[in-house]
């Protein structure tokens, strides 16, 4: 088996629709950390790797402190919570494939290995249709782990506009604990969260129709947009966890974002003027996956960058 060093990056989730329904009940860890190494996957991959990183490493593309008890701790639940799949196109009492995540998990001083399970492959590699993509970018930095599962159920219903489900089957599909089977809780913890979620580091967001049975909300039919504020959203995440890291690598120095919300060169202590930053901020937005606080490519947006004179 082909050896990844490092992480590369790529920030991009993107994962057949089956394996997105079929997940397990994950922490947020495990899904952050699920996330980060499904990004790892380049669109020519024709087999898994073996991703070798240290915990370093790690930290820095998942944006959190770790350590290697909380590393072991994972490791351990992820190999319990396997992903119940179809067989051939079917999933009843008498089709169905119990597949765990991953084949195996190493640790050596500091130094973790792992690979997904090689059953995984047709949910994973060299997919076309039916799947959800979304960006770590968007995942990482939301507060609960309903709002990732759900940011990544409804990117695959984005084209059509809307998605329409029996809340009973969502909150199976989210997987969620008897304390938000309640309706009411399950509004409030799940539905409404993941609007303020999606609204604030997505590129979607989303409203709710609740269309009752008697007197019981039976289904939901969630209206999905283009979100038109995200240029707004994006200087808001930049603004509240982002400061003072670096945006951009220019010929006249780093750019960064300071504790007033203001972009500056790393190197000088005087900000950007004001008209000339709010183009900076359209250019950043435009390309934020290509930043250096997101570890992307970042060659288009330095080109913007010095046509605008620095």
């Amino acid at each position: 088996m082909e050896k990844q060093n490092g992480f590369n990056e790529r920030k991009i989730v993107k994962q057949k629709i089956e394996l997105t329904n079929a997940s397990s009940p994950l922490s947020r860890t495990e899904i952050d950390f699920v996330l980060t190494i499904i990004s790892q996957i380049k669109k020519e991959d024709t087999e898994f790797k073996e991703y070798c990183f240290t915990i370093e490493e790690l930290e820095k593309k998942m944006e959190r402190k770790l350590n290697s008890k909380q590393l072991k701790d994972m490791a351990i639940s992820l190999m319990s919570k396997p992903l119940l799949l179809p067989i051939n196109g079917r999933l009843d009492s008498k089709h169905w494939s119990v597949i765990g995540w991953f084949k195996h998990f190493d640790y050596d001083a500091g130094n973790l290995s792992c690979s997904f399970d090689s059953r995984l492959k047709p949910y994973l590699i060299g997919i076309n249709n039916r799947f959800s993509k979304g960006s770590l970018s968007s995942l990482l930095p939301m507060r609960s782990k309903y709002s990732k599962e759900l940011y990544m159920l409804l990117t695959y219903e984005a084209y059509r506009g809307f998605f329409d489900v029996e809340v009973e089957l969502l909150m199976n599909k989210l997987k969620v604990p008897n304390s938000l089977l309640l309706y009411k809780n399950f509004k409030t913890k799940v539905l409404l969260q993941a609007q303020k979620d999606l609204d604030k580091f997505s590129d979607i967001i989303f409203t709710f129709e609740e269309i009752k049975k008697g007197r019981r909300v039976h289904r939901l039919k969630f209206n999905i947009k283009r979100n038109l504020n995200d240029l707004t959203m994006f200087i808001k995440v930049i603004r509240e966890l982002y400061v003072n890291k670096p945006l951009i690598k220019t010929s006249n120095g780093i750019i960064q974002c300071s504790t007033k919300g203001n972009l500056y060169f790393k190197n000088s202590i005087e900000e950007i003027h004001p008209k000339k930053a709010k183009l900076l901020w359209e250019k950043l937005h435009e390309n934020r996956d290509r930043l250096l606080v997101f570890e992307e490519s970042r060659k288009e947006l330095l080109a913007t960058i010095e046509r605008l004179g620095g």
